[in-house]
Parts: C-alpha cells; sequence; structure tokens
C-alpha cells in the first residue's frame, strides 16, 4: 500500500487558511465590513501559531500536537522538546570530593558516610543521579603491609526529614547559564534525620598486589600497588535515579576495613520540575 506524505503543520495551516476565508465570506455576506474581516482573521492566526497546530485522527481524544517552539509532533513518545522520550531538564551539575580515607569501622549512611546528595523537603524540582565515578589507590608507604582492606564503595537511596545544613560541595554547571542547583551534595547529615533506603550498588571491590623480591645482598626491595576505578553510567533516560523531595543518596563505606585506602568520587546530577 502506497502512503503519502503531507507535511501536518503545513495541513493545519492550509486548513486553517481555508477556514478563515470560509469565515470571512459569511461576514462579508452578513454586510460586516472587509476591514473587521481582516482584523478578525488577523487574530486568529495569530492564535493558530501562538497554540501550536492540531492534528486529529477518527477518534476525538486522539490528538496530535505540532509544538510552535520545536515543530516537533508530539504523542506521548515525544516531548515538547521534540527529543524521543528524553526529559527537559532545568540545569546539569558535576560534582567531586576532596580525596577522602577508608575507614575502620563500616558506615551506618544515616549518620556516617562519605557523601549525600539531598533534595529539600520543600523543593519544586527533582533530581536524577546520572552518572558516579569512584577512583581508590593505596595510602601507605611502598612495602607497608596491609593487612585489612576497605572492602568496597556503595551507594544507597534515603528518605530524611528536616532541614539539610551540613557542609556543601559546590558542583560545576553544565552552562554558566544554569540556574543555581537546589539538590545539595553534603559531606554531613546535620539537619537532616534520615532513614536508610535500598542499597544501588557496590563499587570498587579491592585487592592489591604487595610483593617482596628476594636479593642476594643488602635490603630487600618491596612493591606494594593498589589503585581502582570504576564507573556507574546508564545510558538511558529512564534509568537515572530519580530522586523528589525529601529523598537523596547515601555514598559510603558499607564493610569493616582499615584506613589504608584513599578514594575521589566524583559524578552527574541533573535537575527538572515536574
Amino acid at each position: 500500500m502506497v502512503k503519502f506524505y503531507i507535511d501536518p503543520l503545513l495541513l493545519a495551516l492550509a486548513l486553517s487558511l481555508l477556514a478563515t476565508l470560509a469565515c470571512a465570506t459569511m461576514w462579508v455576506m452578513l454586510g460586516r465590513s472587509w476591514k473587521a474581516v481582516r482584523g478578525a482573521a488577523a487574530l486568529f492566526l495569530v492564535w493558530l501559531l501562538a497554540a501550536g497546530a492540531i492534528i486529529q485522527s477518527g477518534a476525538t481524544s486522539d490528538t496530535w500536537t505540532i509544538d510552535p517552539t520545536s515543530k516537533a509532533g508530539r504523542v506521548t513518545l515525544y516531548r515538547t522538546s521534540g527529543g524521543l522520550t528524553e526529559r527537559n531538564i532545568d540545569g546539569m551539575y558535576h560534582f567531586t570530593t576532596a580525596v577522602l580515607a577508608s575507614v575502620v569501622t563500616a558506615h551506618n549512611c544515616t549518620a556516617t558516610g562519605y557523601a549525600w546528595l539531598e533534595v529539600p523537603v520543600a523543593s519544586a524540582k527533582r533530581a536524577r543521579l546520572r552518572q558516579l565515578t569512584a577512583v581508590s589507590f593505596l595510602g601507605v608507604a611502598v612495602g607497608a603491609d596491609v593487612t585489612a582492606l576497605y572492602r568496597g564503595l556503595s551507594w544507597q537511596r534515603f528518605t530524611f526529614t528536616g532541614t539539610a545544613s551540613g557542609a556543601l560541595i559546590t558542583p560545576a554547571k553544565r552552562l554558566s547559564t544554569d540556574p543555581a542547583n537546589v539538590a545539595g551534595f553534603r559531606t554531613a547529615t546535620t539537619g537532616m534525620t534520615v532513614t536508610a533506603g535500598a542499597l544501588g550498588r557496590t563499587l570498587l571491590q579491592f585487592g592489591f598486589i604487595d610483593w617482596t623480591a628476594v636479593v642476594t645482598s643488602g635490603a630487600p626491595a618491596t612493591f606494594t600497588k593498589g589503585d581502582f576505578g570504576e564507573r556507574w553510567n546508564p545510558v538511558l533516560d529512564n534509568e537515572f535515579i530519580d530522586l523528589g523531595p525529601g529523598e537523596g543518596a547515601c555514598f559510603y563505606q558499607p564493610d569493616a576495613g582499615a584506613a589504608t585506602w584513599r578514594i575521589v568520587l566524583s559524578g552527574t546530577w541533573d535537575e527538572y520540575t515536574p
């Protein structure tokens, strides 16, 4: 079967113009002046272009809107920006921590941890964690004996009440024109009463090399190595971790270990208005 393509916007404009001419003819037949007709037609066309053209199928509830800004045909598959299922965001923010030290006692996320990304309880926006990178290295001297290891770095959801006031890490905006971030990336839970939620992912399951060479004379040569990195990087728009008001993500050490590792945590979140 052959299908003919007609630009929907041009079709809508043509049909609207015909309707305008028909109305104008009726107005003239009813004794209206051409000046009044031209004014009414101009107002109608301005309204049409401002509102966006709408194409309707046989079902009265099934309409296809041509967005006046992006000129994209919009149904449930497309957003007003014309992007395929891509959410319109208000801003995007990149963060990184200072060099952090692993701990002997496991964090609990509610009061102890490395960092917390939180969306204020009264926020009109939501935040989405888009990607996370963790890099680690040994913080001991070459040849040191490493007997207790830091087990991993995890992130998990949490909810909270109160107003966060812990120390903030200032993120870098994607664009200089992006608005100031509403969500906060903090290094303490001060002001929040946190309830830990589900574990999202554990990164950096470490190992290490600790080798002592055998030599015939003098002090033995030693070599200790351990540096690791892992990135959590969802691809699709609907795979990002979506956080609403009073929600957040905690980044912490879930198991007991030793203060022998150094970690740098980096990532990205965006914000949008529902």
